[in-house]
């Protein structure tokens, strides 16, 4: 049963990445995609990766910042349908065993690595949902 995103886990931390890589300018917004957000991601480089969604905000809050929902990333949302849903989980769940950038809880979706504190995170915010 899909549940509307209509809570937000307090507390949760979530990485940010505010400069851009040697070379590139930031963002007008910020990227979302799976379990991760990046400020240096342009709105054309927003795209899926394996399970994960994309959802591009242009908007200049700071990575899991600011009012719950539209100006942060839902990490629970995991696909980027708006809803949080088990398939949300699923994917959530199969990305990391592909150890996928995007299971990365609170990464930028370009470096790091998953692990067991990845599956964590993503449970507590999924269970909460988001707003």
């Amino acid at each position: 049963m899909a549940n509307r995103r209509d809570g937000w886990i307090a507390g949760l931390s979530v990485g940010v990445v505010v400069g851009g890589l040697a070379g590139t300018s930031l963002a007008s917004g910020m990227c979302c995609r799976g379990a991760t957000c990046n400020m240096t991601i342009t709105q054309s480089h927003c795209l899926p990766y394996g399970l994960a969604g994309a959802k591009y905000m242009a908007i200049a809050d700071p990575c899991g910042v600011g009012v719950p929902g539209e100006s942060s990333c839902c990490v629970a949302d995991y696909d980027k349908n708006s809803w949080v849903s088990m398939n949300d989980l699923f994917a959530f769940i199969n990305d990391w065993f592909m150890e996928s950038p995007m299971a990365d809880v609170g990464g930028d979706g370009e470096s790091g690595s998953v692990d067991i504190a990845d599956v964590f995170a993503y449970v507590t915010v999924f269970l909460g949902s988001c707003s």
